[in-house]
């Protein structure tokens, strides 16, 4: 597949055209940063999701994946 659509937190996605990867709301910024870098090369599109935990800046984890 060549999307794939990040959750972070205990919310159940269901989405069958998409890789669905849950990280857990506790996880630090820099660590989810490493994680969605890797995961930009290796897929053509994530999705992002719409809620963050405050701890994290959306825009610095975006910003990993460019």
């Amino acid at each position: 597949m060549d999307k794939a659509i990040i959750v972070i937190g205990d919310v159940e996605v269901n989405e069958v055209d998409y890789d669905i990867y849950y990280f857990p709301e506790d996880i630090s910024e820099p660590e989810l940063a490493e994680e969605v870098a890797a995961l930009a090369d290796h897929y053509a599109e994530l999705v992002y999701p719409t809620y963050w935990p405050s701890h994290i800046r959306k825009k610095k984890i975006i910003e990993c994946s460019m």
